[in-house]
């Protein structure tokens, strides 16, 4: 049953008529015309918004969060759709999303990430609510899920559209024009990334990240509006970079790119095999310096065609273990 037929059900059964719905919706708090109600129901307009939905069901006697469901469904893009349709109870999907996403902000110690905990405070601060208690609010993933799964139907939809447009967005690595590197230009940021872990970078530019080497998948939020293809994860191998507590074992976040600003961090492909870590300076116009925070390694001067510069590091775990499940958040942070 669709969302249409849904209200216009909701409405036979209560008996009103469009008029005397209309009365006790404005009586209620929230204003609907008599006109409007019949547009709807005909379905003649789009869905009614969440607000108004909620009010014509409590008015009609019907179930508030069954109609938003359906009027949400009715507005979501073909895949979401393609999605619901597909899932015996729709409700318990939504859950098993804002789970997901729980497990994606926590740490091996149970701890929610204090990053991600500081932007849910803000978020919920926002919105108007007051915590009383913000040292303990939302500290430990339980309390996180609790909290989330207890919220009305119309956040958990915001949620469950982040986590599925971004999931959505990944399943369409197979098609050429959203290849790695390559995503399309118009399309919003996904709100989650799932990001490869690199055992071995290819030593072609434009096709860093090769199946064969791909140890794992994880699914971290995306805080900072990157593509599907821009990211990936490499073990670090070696204590070169140690000066900069960056030792071997450590993951490192890559962002793909072929140049860097003199002093920063990159994962360098030397000779289209080793990969490493250094800090890249450019002395002229063809020489570049790679150079160790570790004075037990040598720096490397050479011409720039005999190395390649694979990405910029912007993140760094000092904690491999976080990384043995295929769903993690990034920060290494303990609460």
């Amino acid at each position: 049953m669709n969302y249409y037929q849904l209200l216009k059900q909701y409405v036979e059964k209560s008996g009103l008529s469009h008029r005397e719905i209309s009365r006790q919706c404005k009586e209620r708090g929230t204003p609907v015309s008599q006109a409007y109600i019949s547009q709807i129901v005909k379905g003649d307009v789009p869905p009614a918004s969440d607000e108004v939905n909620r009010i014509l069901a409590i008015v009609t006697g019907g179930d508030p969060d069954s109609l938003i469901i359906a009027g949400y469904k009715e507005k979501a893009p073909a895949k979401i759709r393609e999605l619901l349709d597909q899932a015996d109870n729709i409700t318990a999907l939504i859950s098993k999303y804002i789970a997901s996403l729980v497990e994606a902000m926590t740490d091996e110690n149970g701890c929610i990430d204090p990053f991600y905990r500081n932007l849910l405070i803000t978020g919920l601060k926002e919105s108007g609510m007051n915590i009383e208690d913000e040292e303990k609010f939302l500290k430990y993933d339980y309390q996180a899920e609790s909290f989330l799964q207890k919220l009305d139907i119309e956040s958990k939809l915001q949620f469950f559209t982040l986590i599925a447009e971004s999931l959505i967005g990944s399943s369409k690595q197979e098609d050429p024009a959203l290849s790695i590197g390559h995503t399309t230009s118009d399309a919003p940021p996904p709100a989650v990334l799932r990001i490869p872990l690199l055992t071995r970078v290819h030593a072609n530019q434009s096709a860093l990240i090769n199946d064969e080497y791909i140890q794992s998948w994880f699914t971290v939020s995306n805080l900072d509006n990157y593509r599907d293809g821009e990211l990936f994860l490499f073990k670090v191998q070696d204590d070169a970079m140690s000066g900069s507590r960056i030792l071997s074992g450590d993951i490192v976040l890559v962002k793909i790119q072929s140049t860097v600003q003199n002093g920063e961090i990159a994962l360098v492909l030397l000779n289209e095999q080793d990969a490493v870590l250094r800090r890249v300076k450019k002395l002229d116009g063809t020489h570049i310096l790679l150079y160790p925070d570790n004075p037990r390694y040598e720096p490397i001067i050479n011409s720039a065609q005999h190395f390649r510069i694979c990405g910029k590091v912007i993140y760094v775990s000092f904690d491999p273990y976080l990384y043995t499940e295929q769903e993690a958040a990034l920060p290494e942070n303990r609460c």
